[in-house]
């Protein structure tokens, strides 16, 4: 064992560098010893036994043995992995099929269910062992346990055979471990390689996620701890009876409840707030009329106690609850009873800004930045394959194209050919046509009715190069198939003009119209009209498929998306139809999908580049959409089944059991898909832990609590993040598209007119040159004819057209003093002239010359030096050197330029504004010395101040008013306060006009939208306050309406402070981003809200008699007046309820007539 040990100490000192020498006793003489192959056999020997140590798997099978290579094989094999694939399936709906019943009931299928799961282990069990023994256990590199899928599904395993092994008496709670096989179906994910590559790029974003959680959990505890300062104890207040008795004084019977059966906090008189503070302004002090109530400190607190501030656990769960923004405000309401409603602003208005605006926002700029990067990569990745691509198309296009070429000169050069071959010489050419202007638009967004017309026109070509072929005698038939193909011609013609299409969509807002009138409870005349004109429209919309059909073709006409969908909508709508037929009562509302033919609209979008570009950013983004919504499918099949084994069957109350629970796995996962959304997923929290924990004070139940926040946190603020990221980047992506389009529309326009100004200079530039550069010893370079350019010839043009200005002067002066150029001599200066002009000439980008609007004439040969080499009097390394100075001497002067024009812009900026030179209101003049006046005072950089003081006390003063007492003397005096306010701002709209004018001429007031706004809110106040001290307009509700307006002063504020004017036109600009956006969601918005007319129109009432049934036992009740009656006024306000948000987009799907 101590050559074992000697030996493995050697090989590692090989491996990390050292030498046998240093292992031989630091004698390198050892190593030639007698002894020297005995150490090399020892060590070749231990090696050998090492690395086949390492290939054991388990210590017994080696890389060779037969048990393991057959292990291996099975692994390896593909439907060895599906048959594993289809186990977890069907394992997931063995899970779903339970059902749980309250004190762990269980029904026939659920005991039938349970004795599978012993099968299931079984299958489990045998993957394991296979995969151990052809990977080996965990102890080398790429072994079984080295792997965190296989290490979940150890877990699962051996889970499992505890639950086995423990008995079914025992005291032992099996649910947490039963709840370890909701882990199977994440072994979908390792089967399916698109979901694993989404699940790594939420994984790579795990590091900075992992630090905002951190920031966020530090947030969390600083509110807690303040909380638990402030508001300790303060939950266990409420209104009890005063003249009942109970044996318990925190009976349910003692304490008043409301008229939402909820009891609420109170603050008890004359004891003090906070220690040092007795300020109860807002306090509940259980002052109800009719009632004799007191306020006690004997209840256990809202939600069982669970909401409150007792301890750190139970305060950091409701500041969690609190920045998630999900029942917030009801908290916000209990403190105000309790203590207050002073200064619990100060601490919940913070809370909510900084935790949910701001640091739960950080997830989704991490998440939008990783998927940034993970498209750029993306990206490249596909231009790389996208040019290999091309280039092997391009060479297969090129043979192709040689082979057809030569056929065609072998068969034309024949005598006899016959007609089969011309014909086929023509297919090839269209084939070959088509597939040329398809290769073309590699790298180019073309839509499939681009496609079409691509495929029209190269068909059209190949028509139009018939070969010249004799005259022969037309049969029947041959003229049938030709005014066959005439008339297909024709109407492929007809179906591609603008009248055609703008006439179905027409149809298509039509047919949209009258399914949105449908309503409940409609008079029978529109219910006959609408059924005829859905038989109408049908066969419009099945003779306009028909005639496309019969057109283009059945191939061309499904080869674009708009015609698949056309197809599946009419389809779907004729099986309607005679579905209806023969079951009126019953509907699949398939007619309601004529109205996405709307989408066949975002055809205009090739004339709508932003719209255009958002469209094609979404669909270039569904592949990854869609892999997302299998994951998160899973996520939520994960959860649901996890809520099922921990809370299925205890969500029974007294008052029975709530509508989100955990009983069926239909339940669970609409329960836990409303808790992704946040809709009231405290609620169902607090249900759970009370299900787990009815008495408070033992904790157990918030342990089950993390349940629910793992739940929000990884599902709401994590995987729906995921869906903003991608929707954030596809409108980055989209904007980026736009923006690149108008840069390259605009620079196209600029290069054309500078290649205009620069060739024109240019003729000038090469008369006026020729001499001083032909005087040199330089060999001038002829430059050919504009309209014959050469690409071998390099010609350098100037890009600013020799036009000169004072900064231009600046920097040829600062660069002439840099270089001391004085004209010693005319070789010298010449010499200079030349290589000058040279420089200045490399400087500028060439042009090109192919094509120049605007001028059809020949401007004549250019000469221009073409290298260095041939300019006098310098060599080329000296020319080098030269062009470098005069580069930074350039450089030097125009930062130099550029700071001097910052200085001066800044001293003009504060110089005092010019009175306008135009007369004002045709009376002040620009010399009037009122107008001056008015002039200096408006200029005045404390004006501007003083008007902000006013706007701001005229702000706060709106707000101290009191809205329930008119005639308070607070009001009276603010009202003396606004009189004041308001003179202030007439003087300055008087000032502004006259110094300004009032809109006649440039720069005038009435030019500038803010100072109407100004402008309005002035004439309003007056207005107002003419008709209340007259008297006649105290009451009215347009004068009211007019001082309302006063709420506008604070936007006075936007003009006059910079930045905050430049946050405002930002969020403006934005709007006109937002406007496609709104378009495609107000469509799918009024797709739905139609949808949800057809398919629940008159199924949300319910009759106030609990023993009726159905709508007609309930109609022919209480005597004289019917439940009918109430239910068909009921249903006239659902309708108007309806028409209203239907008119104004804002449809809501589920509606209901009476308050439940």
């Amino acid at each position: 064992m101590g050559d074992f040990n000697n030996v493995s100490a050697m090989i590692r000192a090989l491996k990390e560098g050292g030498n046998l020498a240093a292992l031989t006793g630091g004698d390198p003489h050892n190593l030639h010893s007698g002894r020297t192959g005995a150490w090399k056999a020892k060590i070749k020997y231990y090696a050998k036994q090492i690395n086949s140590s390492h290939q054991r798997s388990l210590f017994i099978f080696s890389k060779n043995n037969w048990i393991r290579k057959r292990a291996n094989a099975v692994i390896d094999w593909n439907p060895f992995e599906y048959m594993v694939l289809l186990t977890i399936i069907a394992n997931c709906i063995v899970l779903a099929l339970e059902e749980h019943l309250p004190h762990d009931d269980k029904t026939t299928l659920a005991r039938s269910l349970e004795k599978t799961e012993i099968y299931f282990i079984g299958i489990f069990c045998f993957e394991a062992a296979l995969k151990i023994i052809a990977l080996g256990f965990v102890l080398h590199e790429g072994s079984y346990l080295r792997s965190l899928w296989n290490v979940m599904d150890f877990v699962v395993v051996v889970t499992g055979l505890a639950t086995i092994s423990i008995k079914k008496d025992s005291s032992f709670d099996l649910r947490t471990l039963r709840a370890v096989r909701v882990l199977r179906p994440l072994k979908l994910v390792s089967g399916i390689p698109s979901l694993q590559v989404v699940l790594k790029s939420i994984l790579k974003a795990m590091a900075p996620l992992f630090q905002i959680a951190l920031l966020v959990l530090f947030a969390i505890i600083i509110f807690a701890i303040i909380g638990l300062e402030l508001y300790s104890g303060v939950f266990h207040t409420t209104c009890f009876y005063a003249n009942r008795t109970a044996p318990d004084n925190d009976s349910e019977d003692l304490m008043y409840k409301g008229d939402d059966h909820l009891s609420t906090t109170c603050g008890i008189p004359g004891e003090p707030i906070w220690g040092w503070l007795n300020i109860k302004h807002g306090v509940f002090t259980c002052n109800i009329p009719n009632e004799s109530l007191v306020c006690r400190e004997y209840w256990i607190g809202p939600n069982k106690g669970i909401t409150s501030f007792d301890n750190i656990g139970f305060a950091m769960l409701t500041v969690f609850q609190c920045i998630t923004m999900e029942g917030w405000t009801q908290i916000l309401y209990w403190t105000n009873d309790a203590v207050g409603t002073l200064f619990n602003w100060l601490y919940f208005v913070p809370l909510i800004i900084l935790g949910s605006f701001f640091m739960l926002n950080l997830v989704l700029g991490v998440l939008s930045g990783e998927f940034a990067k993970e498209r750029e990569r993306v990206e490249n990745r596909r231009a790389f394959l996208k040019i290999r691509r091309q280039q092997q198309i391009e060479r297969e296009y090129n043979n192709y194209i040689e082979w057809i070429n030569r056929a065609e000169d072998v068969i034309l050069n024949e005598e006899r050919t016959t007609e089969q071959e011309r014909r086929a010489i023509h297919e090839a050419r269209k084939y070959a046509q088509l597939k040329k202007s398809r290769h073309n638009r590699t790298g180019k967004q073309h839509s499939v009715d681009d496609d079409e017309e691509d495929i029209d026109n190269a068909f059209n070509r190949g028509r139009g190069a018939d070969i010249e072929r004799p005259d022969r005698p037309r049969t029947f038939m041959r003229r049938w198939h030709i005014q066959q193909r005439v008339i297909k011609s024709k109407i492929r013609i007809l179906v591609k003009t603008q009248a055609f299409y703008w006439t179905v969509i027409v149809l298509v807002f039509l047919n949209t119209a009258c399914v949105a009138v449908e309503h409940d409870r409609q008079k029978q005349f529109l219910t006959d009209f609408l059924y005829i004109a859905e038989f109408i429209f049908l066969g419009l919309f099945v003779f306009e498929m028909l005639f496309k059909m019969y057109g283009l073709g059945v191939n061309r006409y499904f080869a674009s998306s708009f015609n698949i969908f056309d197809f599946v909508v009419i389809f779907g709508s004729i099986f309607e139809v005679i579905w209806t037929h023969f079951n009126p009562e019953e509907s699949f509302g398939v007619s309601v999908l004529r109205s996405l033919r709307l989408l066949r609209i975002f055809k205009v979008t090739r004339h709508w580049a932003s719209l255009r570009n958002l469209v094609v950013s979404l669909l270039s983004s569904m592949r990854s959409i869609v892999s997302l919504l299998f994951l998160l499918f899973l996520f939520i099949l994960i959860f649901a089944l996890l809520g099922m084994q921990l809370f299925g069957g205890e969500f029974s109350f007294e008052d029975g059991t709530p509508l989100q629970n955990f009983n069926k796995f239909a339940t669970a996962l609409i329960t836990v898909f409303q808790i992704l959304t946040g809709e009231d997923w405290n609620e169902i929290m607090y249900n759970g832990i009370i299900s787990q924990d009815t008495n408070r004070a033992n904790g157990i139940g918030m342990i089950y609590s993390l349940y629910f926040i793992i739940l929000v946190l990884f599902g709401n603020y994590t995987l729906l993040n995921v869906f903003l990221a991608i929707a954030v980047d596809n409108l980055a992506n989209a904007h980026e598209l736009t923006k690149d389009e108008e840069e390259e529309q605009a620079a196209e326009e600029e290069k054309r007119e500078r290649e205009t100004k620069d060739v024109e200079s240019m003729f000038k530039l090469g008369s006026a040159t020729s001499d001083a550069v032909t005087t040199t010893t330089a060999t001038p370079t002829p430059v050919p004819n504009v309209k014959t350019k050469k690409p071998e010839q390099d010609t350098l043009m100037p890009r600013n057209n020799l036009q000169q200005t004072t900064k231009n002067d600046y920097v040829e002066h600062a660069v002439k003093t840099a270089f001391d150029i004085q004209p010693s001599s005319q070789y010298h200066s010449s010499s200079l002239k030349a290589n000058s002009d040279f420089l200045d000439r490399q400087l500028f980008e060439k042009a090109d010359l192919d094509y120049i609007p605007g001028l059809d004439y020949d401007l004549g040969p250019v000469y221009l030096p073409t290298s260095l080499d041939k300019l006098p009097g310098l060599d080329e390394s000296a020319a080098a050197a030269k062009a470098r100075a005069y580069e930074e001497a350039r450089k030097k002067a125009e930062a130099a330029a550029a700071e001097a024009d910052a200085k001066r812009k800044e001293q003009a900026s504060r110089v005092v504004k010019p009175i306008i030179p135009h007369s004002s209101m045709f009376i002040f003049s620009s010399t009037n010395p009122i107008r001056r006046f008015c002039h200096f005072i408006v200029t005045l950089r404390y004006f501007e101040l003083l008007i902000m003081i006013v706007i701001c006390l005229s702000s706060i003063s709106l707000a101290a008013e009191d809205p329930v007492h008119e005639n308070s003397s607070r009001n009276r005096i603010l009202n003396y306060l606004d009189y004041a306010f308001t003179g202030v701002f007439t003087v300055e709209l008087l000032l502004k006009i006259v110094d300004l004018g009032v809109i006649l001429h440039e720069g005038a007031y009435c030019r500038d939208v803010w100072n109407l706004l100004d402008a309005l809110v002035v004439i309003c106040a007056l207005v107002a306050f003419g008709f209340t001290e007259n008297g006649a307009g105290k009451n009215l509700n347009t004068i009211k309406s007019l001082r309302v307006l006063r709420v506008l002063r604070p936007l006075k504020t936007i003009n006059r402070v910079p930045k905050l004017k430049a946050v405002f036109d930002c969020v403006i600009t934005s709007l006109s981003n937002v406007l496609t956006i709104l378009i495609v969601y107000m469509l799918f918005q009024f797709i739905f809200a139609v949808i949800a007319v057809q398919l629940f129109k008159g199924k949300f009432y319910r009759c106030s008699d609990l023993s009726k049934v159905t709508p007609e036992e309930c109609q022919f009740t209480n005597g004289n007046q019917t439940q009918g009656e109430d239910i068909a006024d009921n249903g006239g306000l659902k309708a108007a309820f309806y028409v209203s948000r239907l008119i104004r987009l804002k449809i809501k799907l589920v509606i209901t007539c009476k308050q439940i």
